[in-house]
């Protein structure tokens, strides 16, 4: 069995020993098992005897007096009542004035908030396919290829392209321990040999649950892929957009609380030449449908702002403000997040998907 040589940068990937029917990779591929009002009491009255008075004046008397004290207590209480929310509303202001000096929820008025629980329809952000696997470096085997999240599901969509005088049969897929731990859930599905200029395309689940080993890029990805003829070995990048999960948007307390971590380095990054956007919502909604969620939106001095927040598969969270011109075509991103490796291969999947 013909067997090439595995690209030398690929420490983690044995190639000193050859598939064999039973298992196809060695043991250099292991794998891993893998957040009042205080009640207020009312005085009694007291009651008034009104002398030289006949019973039914004293009645009408006493009655009056009673409503127009009944008044005046309601009107106390009103009083009060305001004063209460008033007090609520400045303790509130200085509470987000302490927790975030650029942002006021309240004194900028709740018309200019727009929390975004919509939902659409349209799909993700899936990259263009590259070529995986030159049909040189695969005996005549070309792989070509991308990455998508399709309704919570991480996959490979993978085309296999038969560039030999033979026919080409017994296709099967392994990765090598990465920083995610991103492996396939289910086997090549490639119905029959593939003759010559043939194709055959295929979608390959994966899941995190693989072995885990940071690599150098974070998101660099190995992979061995047998077939008839030997094992043939390549290294792509993953785009990092796969693993943002439907369940990331954080409450407003929350995205809070991460924002004035001061362990948190803030990380700023601008996008420019945006493609044209008819408004701040189709903005809103391209990053929502790909798992970028907005907890509030305001326009400030010319400037359209979001307050996003991002979870990946791992639970990593990342909180973000947005600061996009009145032209919708040049962005102002600052992030903050624990992953600092993640920081350069995220923000590049965030303008990845705007001028998608």
């Amino acid at each position: 069995m013909n067997i090439t040589e595995p690209n030398p940068n690929m420490n983690n990937m044995n190639n000193n020993n050859q598939f064999n029917n039973q298992n196809f990779m060695n043991s250099n591929m292991n794998n891993m098992n893998n957040m009042n009002m205080n009640n207020m009491n009312m005085n009694n009255m007291n009651n008034m005897n009104m002398n030289n008075m006949n019973s039914m004046n004293n009645m009408n008397n006493m009655n009056n007096m009673n409503n127009m004290n009944n008044m005046n207590n309601m009107n106390n209480m009103n009083n009060m009542n305001n004063m209460n929310n008033m007090n609520n509303m400045n303790n509130m202001n200085n509470m987000n004035n302490n927790m975030n000096p650029n942002i006021n929820l309240i004194t900028d008025g709740m018309n200019n908030i727009n929390i975004n629980n919509q939902n659409n329809t349209n799909d993700s952000y899936v990259p263009n396919k590259s070529t995986f696997l030159q049909s040189q470096n695969g005996n005549g085997m070309q792989i070509i290829g991308t990455f998508a999240r399709r309704k919570g599901q991480m996959q490979m969509d993978l085309v296999f392209n038969n560039l030999s005088q033979q026919q080409l049969s017994g296709f099967a897929i392994q990765f090598n321990k990465n920083s995610f731990g991103i492996t396939p859930t289910n086997s090549l599905n490639i119905n029959g040999p593939l003759n010559p200029n043939d194709s055959a395309e295929t979608v390959l689940d994966l899941n995190k649950n693989g072995p885990v080993q940071q690599m150098t890029p974070i998101n660099n990805l190995q992979i061995a892929v047998k077939n008839n003829t030997g094992i043939y070995y390549f290294q792509t990048l993953v785009p990092i957009h796969i693993l943002f999960v439907e369940s990331g948007k954080l409450e407003q307390d929350e995205w809070f609380k991460n924002w004035q971590d001061n362990s948190l380095n803030e990380y700023k990054y601008n996008i420019a030449n945006l493609n044209k956007y008819a408004d701040i919502k189709e903005i809103v909604n391209k990053l929502q449908i790909n798992n970028v969620f907005c907890i509030a939106e305001r326009y400030v001095n010319n400037m359209n702002v979001l307050y996003l927040s991002v979870k990946l598969e791992q639970n990593i969270i990342f909180v973000m403000e947005m600061l996009i011109d009145q032209a919708l075509r040049n962005v102002k991103l600052s992030t903050k997040t624990a992953a600092v490796s993640l920081v350069s291969p995220f923000q590049n999947a965030i303008e990845e998907i705007l001028k998608s």
